[in-house]
């Protein structure tokens, strides 16, 4: 259905810039080391050791998916370990958080994406998001809130605060259906993207 979406609204697209040697080099260097193998037993050093054998390989690879628009499964598969949250029933299983161990692979490709997403993004984006945004932290937004709270009391006026779950809402939506929906009305005017 994804594909599908993409297809019927290519002509909105721009052509995606082939990624260099280069690019996915710097993507290599700068994987995190020390930390676990993925599912086929690979791990950062590996790919750091032998970065000029391998990245030729990888621009070939990524070069495919951009020109078929389409994610191998071998990059979409990773290594589950549920962890049970602090202070929480082991019995239940909404009490457990999954921590995903990905392939390798798809961490650098994840990397050019992100590197690529985040020069179009981030100029556009409001100085107050911080989900998903690299050096901000909740402790920044309970900042501003705790803040707004102080100076709603001081003033003596009537502050409605409302906060989402995130997580829940995204876990109970079809992701296939918001894609569509984002698309659709994004093309249309009527939502910006």
């Amino acid at each position: 259905m994804q594909n599908d979406i993409i297809f019927e609204n290519q002509h909105f697209k721009k052509k995606i810039k082939q990624p260099t040697p280069e690019e996915v080099k710097t993507a290599i260097k700068n994987l995190s080391t020390g930390k676990t193998s993925d599912e086929n037993g690979i791990c950062s050093e590996h790919y750091q050791h032998a970065v000029d054998e391998v990245s030729l390989e990888i621009v070939s690879i990524i070069n495919n998916i951009f020109s078929d628009l389409d994610v191998p499964k071998s990059l979409k598969n990773g290594i589950l370990t549920p962890f049970l949250k602090k202070k929480k029933y082991k019995t239940i299983s909404g009490n457990y958080r999954g921590i995903v161990v990905i392939s390798i692979s798809s961490k650098i490709f994840e990397s050019i994406v992100k590197g690529r997403l985040e020069y179009e993004l981030l100029p556009s984006q409001n100085p107050l998001q911080g989900g998903f945004t690299e050096s901000a932290s909740s402790p920044f937004a309970a900042f501003i809130t705790t803040e707004t709270i102080l100076l709603y009391r001081f003033l003596q006026i009537l502050l409605e605060l409302v906060s989402l779950d995130a997580e829940k809402a995204f876990d109970t939506l079809s992701h296939e259906i918001i894609l569509s929906k984002l698309l659709h009305d994004g093309i249309n005017g009527d939502m910006w993207i």
